[in-house]
């Protein structure tokens, strides 16, 4: 399938929008979800910058992971969507849905709750 109109620069969401409306090969895609085709786009162009197979699938990755620590307010719009995509894919794979066999109606977690220290200042 030949990505003609993909660039180092290219943007991955608008290459792959255009990849899904191909008649030719749209209907292949479909099958795919959006995030993991950008995903795909996104390595293509890292080995178009120069870089090596381990070294954008490196650079791929962490682009497209979900890390807890990492602040999701300073992304720009881009990434944001990108990680958002990962979430929803993720929680989609794992939700337990009524008629799986280990689903629950309304499950009951007890959580310890930690101790609250006293404080001089708190003590009205």
């Amino acid at each position: 399938m030949p990505v003609r109109m993909l660039t180092e620069e290219s943007e991955s969401k608008p290459v792959a929008d255009e990849l899904y409306s191909n008649p030719r090969h749209g209907h292949y895609l479909k099958q795919i979800p959006c995030w993991q085709l950008q995903k795909m786009i996104s390595l293509i162009q890292n080995r178009m910058r120069g870089l090596n197979l381990d070294a954008s699938l490196e650079v791929t990755n962490k682009e497209f992971s979900i890390n807890a620590e990492e602040d999701l307010n300073k992304l720009d719009d881009e990434t944001l969507q990108k990680k958002k995509a990962v979430m929803e894919e993720s929680f989609e794979k794992h939700q337990k849905k009524p008629g799986d066999a280990d689903f629950q109606y309304e499950v009951e977690v007890k959580f310890d709750l930690p101790k609250i220290e006293q404080n001089d200042w708190d003590s009205d």
